[in-house]
């Protein structure tokens, strides 16, 4: 009972974590409006979490290695609470980025603590599905954390968001520290090994896949409020819904993503998710003038956007073999690459061509995701290998 306990207690922790990672999408506006900054300024908001999240990750995993695994947890869930602890109380557009960055050092701790420390207390049986499971905080995020944090700052403000997100936080900490009992510290890994680990054959064709499309698909996300105001949906509760329907869509696309990579392989699903992530942004382009139509196609871009997940996953581990979790870590960086560089690329967008152009620039963006799938990638004959790599290497 214990255990299971405890692995709810670590997906609870996720969920907080994820609605403090993508939330800022949601409330762009009213951030931008209560700290009288433009939109493309407190999109950068999302900017600096990212890349402070991609950057800090792997340095922070190395620094702190040999510390106890529920220290390091507790450690990392402060630092995260003080960071959204500072963005709750300002309007402070430099006190805002400073909030950011240090919530940032710390989601990037605890994202690793809890997967490992999932699978330090779960036998050996039942290690993947407690992993599984934990990881779901993450999925559920999207699905409710977001949108409901989305209406709760229309119908507040930011502020009360971040509050909320901060008090969660301390609360985990509390809970978790009276919950979980010391853990030793895996072994350690050296920011020397896990840079090596980067220039194994494949590996870099396949980050670099992780970061055009995530770069892509949240070059949109990232002003979702701005872009939809611009087509006339300006209610908060419309917006609500909106991001319910994409953090559905994505939930159904990790699940479908899978299923397709066992039976087609990394290549062709990713092939299919790009394809599928072009076509909705040309679609939204096109034919998102109502809420509803927005709903459907919001769906659909969640879908295809998510399909890639699994599939980039199964081909890190195929590749990795008994590095594969360090590749897998340096995945979860270079997505939160192409997260914050989103930022900068969504400004520069709305600044020259307008919020309308956004979609456009995620599908150019998705196309070239094919390109380098479809020349970088193994070829079909070689999926049996990479097949056979990742049996192995579990």
């Amino acid at each position: 009972m214990s255990v299971k306990r405890n692995i709810f207690l670590l997906a609870l922790t996720m969920f907080i974590v994820g609605t403090d990672g993508f939330v800022v999408a949601g409330v762009l506006g009213d951030i931008a409006e209560q700290s009288g900054v433009s939109i493309e300024a407190a999109g950068q908001l999302i900017t600096v979490f990212a890349l402070a999240y991609a950057i800090a990750s792997p340095i922070i995993a190395s620094v702190f290695g040999q510390m106890d695994r529920k220290y390091f947890l507790i450690l990392s869930l402060a630092v995260f609470s003080l960071g959204n602890l500072i963005v709750a109380l300002t309007a402070d557009y430099s006190l805002l980025m400073a909030g950011r960055v240090i919530s940032a050092l710390g989601a990037s701790a605890v994202t690793p603590a809890v997967i490992m420390i999932a699978g330090m207390i779960s036998p050996p049986e039942r290690r993947g599905r407690a992993i599984s499971y934990v990881f779901s905080g993450l999925t559920i995020a999207t699905i409710l954390g977001v949108p409901f944090g989305t209406y709760l700052s229309h119908a507040m403000d930011y502020q009360s968001l971040f509050l909320s997100i901060t008090i969660g936080g301390a609360v985990m900490l509390a809970v978790l520290s009276a919950a979980l009992s010391r853990l030793p510290s895996p072994p350690n890994v050296s920011l020397r090994q896990r840079l090596s680990a980067v220039r194994m054959k494949g590996a870099p064709s396949t980050l670099l896949v992780t970061v055009v499309v995530y770069l892509s698909a949240f070059t949109v996300y990232s002003y979702v409020s701005a872009y939809y105001n611009g087509r006339g949906i300006t209610d908060g509760n419309e917006l609500t819904w909106i991001l319910l329907a994409f953090g559905t869509g994505g939930a159904i696309g990790n699940l479908l993503g899978g299923r397709l990579t066992d039976r087609f392989g990394p290549r062709t699903t990713n092939i299919v998710s790009h394809l599928g992530l072009c076509a909705s942004f040309v679609l939204i382009s096109l034919a998102a003038d109502t809420l509803i139509r927005a709903i459907v196609l919001t769906f659909i871009w969640g879908v295809c956007g998510w399909l890639l997940a699994p599939s980039q996953q199964y081909r890190l581990l195929a590749l990795g073999g008994a590095r594969a979790q360090i590749l897998i870590s340096w995945n979860s960086s270079c997505m939160y690459l192409g997260i914050g560089l989103s930022g900068i690329a969504g400004a520069l967008v709305i600044q020259t061509l307008g919020t309308s152009a956004l979609t456009w620039a995620g599908a150019a963006g998705a196309l070239l995701a094919v390109l380098l799938t479809g020349t970088l990638y193994a070829p079909a004959r070689e999926e049996n290998r990479l097949a056979e790599g990742a049996e192995k290497a579990v």
